[in-house]
């Protein structure tokens, strides 16, 4: 529906639906609170105080009988009251005739677990009333008490029953119904504090508040409260306000009709307060309307949703469940409702998360996610959903057995990329194993004999060094990658070398099939670990494999290409390795070298390895088929080719393997402190590894690369400001030189243009990661300027010493409101700064700064995939001023690709915060004042621009 304005286009009414939707939640909002205000309310005693005032007030006059100068702890069983009563004072009077009792001086009264201390307490015995006053007391001017300075009122009242306690100027009691007043009373509830003119206590649980006031500030004179001409505290529930004003100091500065506050400790049901606000990619908003329900202590459940003007709707709904140690989880959906002028989406998220313990020795895991398209996470999902761009689903059962080396395993799982929109599944994949186990195990005890052990071994036989292991694994594969299905080969011309023929895959039109693959795969292992001339370990092994599929490639000849025919049935497929290893350790220490106030190991670790593997594609094992063309092409192909099967199954090797391989490991190791003098401190210095490898059988190109790392991870203060340094560097080297297309040759580097004696290998690849912190006391630290310490100072900035002696009289604040005259004299003169070097002060500021690179680079292209510097730097302006700042800067672009600024202020009760993004995935700011309290932390103000309706907000 459209409306015309002064001849323009017509304008839509969603402004005027809009401040109808507020006015319908703000007269929702004041019906709620009307009913709230009117719940657990005692119909008989909500106006009654069961005693009438003024008899509340009497003083009784000192008429008694006795009079005690000490204190006496007194305890009476009275008629109607259930249990003894206990008071002490130190002056008790009685009056028998009225059945009254005044206690004055430090009185208290103790009954059941109700505690009443006051100067005064007057206790009416005949109405079961207590009423509790201050005692007036008197200051002198002089030490002889002849001239009164003040009178003052002091033992304020304070009553104390569970959770309840008060301080006021008079409180009164009532021992048969438990009901009570306290006028001018405070009390505190977790971290609120209450003042009113009287306190009235209608029930054991509701409590009326006249002309009260509300604040979690605990200064002196409160920042700000929430003030109220009626309060009701429901204990243990919320706080009930009508009307409810905000005020800074004393000043108003919002009114609303109620207040609701929550009081109760842990999980409360109720509402959740919504956020009303504008900003100007989505409009106007509403955020986070809904409600929280907690059934029990094991679930609970939030349901919120955001309006947006531009936008439409989001929503969310998550179930949380847990029993300790049985199961928990989760249950999460989202939903939004997409608008424009010509269309409307929806499009949905559910996530789903549980974890169950059937018994100690089986678990049950389910993970599961599901989203309709890619568009919602544009719109709603998290900088890393963007990033991942695929969503995962996994159920595993898993179970072992008391005293077994079995174990069992059963998984569903399912992943969808939300780019291209493929999935794959494995539905199920069973596995069962058994863990490295003793191939002749020791002997063990008779199961039939009560009491009976088994025979030791005056020493182990040397068969008892062979272990075992196996393993079975089921898959199978379902997936959907919106490819068509091969079809057949093309075979290249003959070469001219007479090497085998290459082809090129043949495919079908249909890219909507899915394909299924499914195999059964053994596994194990036979080993030992044994000592070699006492300082080598020896450690032979066998490795093999069994697999079985119900389907291999299979093709034939048709004119001159070759068209595919697989082969159905059950195939199996063994294969296998054996080899072994040798490796000892050397040790070297150094015990406070050069003066050093340390020590010092160094590791070394050689291994070197032999391993023997058979050539698979010889025609005698079958695994591998030859196509012998027509005219005279021939190819030569894997029947179990590895993306043909299970992702558990895998190709065929190929080729006869006898290799060599060969290991050194550096350990650098540091010692600092003693063990006696309890400071002793060790870290690994630096981790040093180089890896290559030899195969004997190859035709050409026998060396492997030689790989290299170097870790290392030095915790504490290394030099000056510089603290917990940590690299970690993989380099690639090449033994052969290359050509113009950086492919290998058979010629070894030292050999080649560019090599020599001293620079026998290439280096073709680096991954570099740095890391150190920076942890100066304060930034003029870090520059070594801004003013050194107290006794380093000049004379000139040090303040006189007679002047103190003769002037100061013990150290007195600063204190703003003395006058120049009388302040400036007991405080030293400021530092005066050199020239250029700013405000003092702002050196002062602490600073922590990380700084880390990452490099991974090409040299064999002169490329490199990633080259960037991060850096987190925080620092506090003053106690109260807090910043942090985030950048990641493209050493290859010269480009910064990612910042953002964090600004926050410390207001006492109140907190602001300031997040800037410039820069990155959701450039955009945000700010939010807001008190602390975690009860109050819907009373802020927000401020937004930028990113998704997931991101700033």
């Amino acid at each position: 529906m459209e409306t015309q304005n002064n001849g323009e286009p017509g304008r839509s009414l969603t402004p005027l639906l809009n401040r109808l939707l507020v006015a319908l939640f703000a007269l929702l909002w004041t019906a709620f609170g009307s009913w709230l205000w009117a719940q657990e309310v005692p119909r008989s005693e909500s106006d009654s105080l069961a005693v009438k005032s003024d008899s509340l007030l009497v003083v009784l006059p000192i008429e008694s009988d006795t009079l005690l100068s000490d204190t006496l702890l007194i305890e009476e069983k009275e008629e109607g009251v259930d249990t003894t009563i206990s008071y002490s004072a130190d002056h008790i009077y009685y009056d028998v005739n009225r059945r009254m009792t005044v206690l004055t001086g430090h009185a208290a009264i103790e009954y059941k677990d109700m505690e009443l201390t006051a100067g005064e307490i007057e206790v009416d015995w005949e109405r079961r009333i207590l009423t509790a006053r201050p005692v007036a007391d008197t200051l002198y001017l002089d030490s002889l008490k002849t001239e009164i300075d003040t009178l003052v009122l002091r033992d304020y009242p304070h009553f104390q029953q569970g959770a309840d306690d008060f301080t006021g100027d008079e409180i009164a009691y009532n021992l048969e119904t438990k009901i009570g007043r306290v006028k001018g009373g405070r009390t505190k509830y977790q971290d609120g504090e209450y003042y009113g003119e009287q306190f009235k206590r209608i029930s054991e649980d509701v409590i009326t508040v006249n002309k009260g006031t509300f604040t979690t500030c605990d200064a002196d004179t409160p920042h700000y409260h929430f003030s109220s001409k009626r309060l009701k505290l429901i204990v243990g529930k919320r706080v009930i306000a009508r009307p409810v004003f905000i005020c800074f100091e004393d000043v108003p500065v919002m009114a609303a009709p109620y207040g609701i506050f929550p009081s109760q400790s842990g999980r409360t049901s109720g509402i959740i307060i919504p956020t009303f606000g504008e900003s100007a990619g989505q409009g106007r908003f509403l955020r986070d309307m809904g409600y929280y329900w907690a059934p029990s202590q094991y679930i609970d459940i939030l349901t919120t949703w955001d309006y947006f003007e531009k936008f439409g709707v989001l929503g969310r709904s998550t179930l949380r469940y847990e029993k300790r140690y049985i199961m928990s989880g989760s249950s999460s959906f989202y939903f939004d409702t997409q608008r424009s002028e010509t269309t409307k989406n929806r499009n949905f998220r559910l996530e789903t998360r549980h974890s169950q313990t059937i018994d100690p020795n089986t678990r049950l895991n389910v993970d599961g996610k599901y989203v309709t398209n890619k568009q919602f996470v544009e719109n709603v999902g998290s900088v890393s959903d963007l990033l991942d761009q695929s969503i995962s689903s996994n159920a595993t059962f898993s179970k072992t057995w008391n005293n077994s080396p079995w174990s069992l395993s059963a998984n569903a799982g399912y992943t969808q990329n939300i780019q291209n929109e493929t999935w794959n599944a494995s539905l199920p994949r069973i596995r069962l194993s058994h863990k490295a186990g003793d191939l002749f195990p020791a002997p063990k005890p008779p199961r039939n004999l009560r009491g009976a052990v088994a025979i030791k071994e005056t020493r182990t036989p040397w068969y008892r060094a062979f272990k075992w292991s196996y393993n079975v694994d089921y898959q199978n594969n379902i997936n959907y990658p919106k490819r068509p299905e091969e079809t057949g080969l093309l075979l290249e011309p003959i070469r001219i070398d007479g090497s085998e023929s290459r082809a090129t895959s043949i495919y079908g039109e249909d890219s909507t099939k899915v394909f299924r693959k499914d195999g059964l795969a053994h596994s194990g292992s036979f080993s030992a670990n044994a000592k070699l001339f006492r300082y080598f370990n020896l450690n032979p092994s066998l490795n093999w494999d069994s697999d079985w599929v119900r389907s291999t490639v299979h093709y034939v000849q048709e004119d001159r290409d070759l068209v595919r025919d697989d082969e159905e049935g059950l195939f199996t497929r063994t294969t296998f390795n054996l080899g072994t290893s040798v490796n000892t350790k050397l040790y070297g220490m150094a015990r406070h070298p050069l003066g050093i106030g340390a020590s010092f190991r160094h590791t070394m670790t050689p291994s070197v390895g032999f391993r023997y593997r058979p050539d698979f594609s010889d025609e005698k094992w079958g695994y591998y088929e030859t196509v012998e063309m027509s005219d005279g092409r021939s190819y030569t192909y894997d029947r179990f080719e590895a993306s043909e099967t299970a992702s558990n199954i895998g190709g065929t090797p190929r080729g006869l393997s006898e290799s060599l391989s060969f290991g050194l490991g550096h350990l650098f190791q540091m010692k600092t402190g003693s063990e006696e003098n309890e400071n002793e401190k060790k870290f690994d210095l630096l981790n040093v590894s180089m890896n290559s490898g030899l195969d004997l059988k190859r035709d050409s190109l026998k060396w492997d690369d030689l790989r290299m790392t170097f870790r290392s991870g030095i915790p504490g203060k290394l030099i000056g400001p510089f603290e917990s340094l940590s690299f970690d560097v993989g380099t690639t080297h090449s033994w052969y030189a290359h050509n113009e297309s950086n492919g290998k040759v058979n010629t070894f580097f030292f050999d080649s243009e560019g090599g020599s004696w001293f620079s026998p290998l290439e280096l073709t690849n680096m991954n570099t990661n740095v890391g150190i912190s920076l942890r100066p006391e304060t930034i003029g630290a870090l520059f070594e300027f801004g003013g050194a310490p107290e006794e380093e100072l000049p004379d000139s900035l040090l303040l006189d010493e007679q002047t103190s002696l003769e002037d100061e009289q013990g150290d007195i604040p600063f204190d703003p409101a003395l006058t120049p005259e009388h302040s400036v004299r007991n405080i030293p003169p400021a530092p005066q700064a050199k020239k250029g070097q700013g405000p003092t002060q702002l050196y002062q500021m602490p600073l922590d700064i990380d700084l880390s690179f990452h490099q991974t680079r090409d040299f064999l292209r002169g490329t490199s995939a990633s080259n960037r510097l991060s850096s987190t730097m925080r620092f506090e302006l003053t106690p109260r001023w807090k910043s942090s700042m985030n950048f990641t800067f493209d050493l290859d672009e010269k480009k910064t690709s990612n910042a953002s600024v964090t600004v926050t202020r410390d207001l006492h009760c109140w907190e602001a915060s300031f997040q800037w993004s410039p820069l990155g995935f959701r450039p955009g700011y945000f700010l939010r004042i807001g008190l602390r309290s975690p009860q109050l932390k819907d009373v802020k103000i927000e401020r937004h621009r930028g990113g998704n309706i997931g991101g700033f907000y």
